[in-house]
């Protein structure tokens, strides 16, 4: 059993010991006979020092007058180590500088019994910054990720839903009254106003609140008492206007505007076509015609610098104007669902 022991602790040594710099301590193992070390005197040593004791253990007990400065209260070894053969040196607190060869000596009276070198290699602990920087890098990147994600989803809603989109409301003249749907999710401030505008001709057709209660403003004097709000719109986000008495006078674009302060909030485009009472009137053909007047308008003439809608119904027409069939189907039956702000 100690052979197979001895045979170990050979393959031990060979390839030495290796720590970490700021563990508590370290072991350099050494193992004799206990008749070599009982009643010698054991030696631990590093040659490579001016002073190179660095532990002495002699039958009445540990001698380290010689020590060297470097490993003061550094060292121990077990109180019956002599008596045991187990000779190992305990270094607390090794730092890289410790690195070396270690040479325990056995002696008796002056006369060498045994020498075992125990190589020990202290290394440098690893970088705290891979540890820090890695998760930090894993943070950024996933705010990346999710920030780049928000902003394409924004871009693709952007993209799909224009700034100013057309709605297309059907009516025949003579029908009692009208609906031109404007409605939004938005939480809307009490003192914001509404107005319902007209273009070509230019016409401010309804506007909300004037003297604190809803009120009709039309130019036109054959409009009075035409138009009419639903009660508190800013509350219930329902800015709709009911026209009453269509005529195919009416038909045009309709703009439902929500400021305050003179900053616009939420803008809305409505091409009312108001047909007559023929049936072949109804045809959706003859909305689309009636669109095409519309795209003919926000296409012609000069853009005035004050005039900012016509020149955004004209960079959201761009794509549109290529697909008039889809405006044909959905003058077919596309008016059974509200579209929104």
């Amino acid at each position: 059993m100690f052979l197979l022991s001895v045979i170990l602790l050979q393959v031990f040594h060979a390839l030495g010991v290796k720590v970490t710099e700021g563990v508590e301590w370290v072991q350099l193992p050494c193992q004799v006979l206990v008749s070599v070390s009982n009643q010698s005197t054991v030696v631990w040593s590093r040659e490579d020092l001016k002073f190179s004791t660095i532990h002495i253990r002699q039958q009445s007990g540990d001698d380290l007058g010689e020590q060297n400065q470097r490993f003061n209260n550094r060292t121990w070894m077990k109180e019956d180590a002599l008596r045991t053969g187990d000779l190992s040196l305990t270094l607390r607190t090794p730092t890289v500088s410790d690195s070396e060869t270690y040479t325990c000596t056995v002696r008796r009276f002056g006369q060498e019994l045994s020498r075992i070198n125990v190589p020990l290699k202290v290394t440098e602990p690893p970088p705290l910054w891979p540890k820090v920087v890695s998760p930090v890098l894993v943070l950024l990147f996933v705010l990346a990720a999710v920030f780049g994600l928000i902003f394409y989803c924004r871009y693709l809603k952007n993209k799909v839903n224009p700034a100013y989109k057309l709605q297309l409301v059907r009516a025949v003249e003579g029908q009692v009254s009208v609906l031109l749907p404007c409605r939004t999710r938005t939480r809307l401030p009490p003192n914001a106003s509404v107005e319902w505008r007209r273009i070509d001709p230019e016409t401010v057709v309804h506007v909300y609140p004037v003297n604190q209660c809803t009120t009709t403003y039309n130019q036109d004097e054959n409009d009075q008492n035409r138009t009419k709000m639903r009660w508190n719109p800013l509350k219930t986000r329902d800015l709709s206007l009911t026209l009453y008495n269509p005529s195919q006078d009416d038909s045009g674009l309709y703009i439902c505007t929500v400021q305050k302060d003179g900053c616009v909030l939420k803008q809305r485009v409505v091409s009312l076509c108001v047909k007559g009472c023929s049936v072949q009137d109804t045809d959706p053909v003859s909305d689309v015609n009636s669109l095409q007047d519309i795209w003919r308008w926000i296409l012609s003439g000069n853009i005035d610098p004050q005039y900012t809608l016509r020149q955004s119904l004209r960079s959201s027409a761009g794509p549109s104007l290529n697909h008039l069939s889809h405006l044909s189907s959905y003058a077919n039956g596309s008016d059974s669902e509200d579209e929104r702000l």
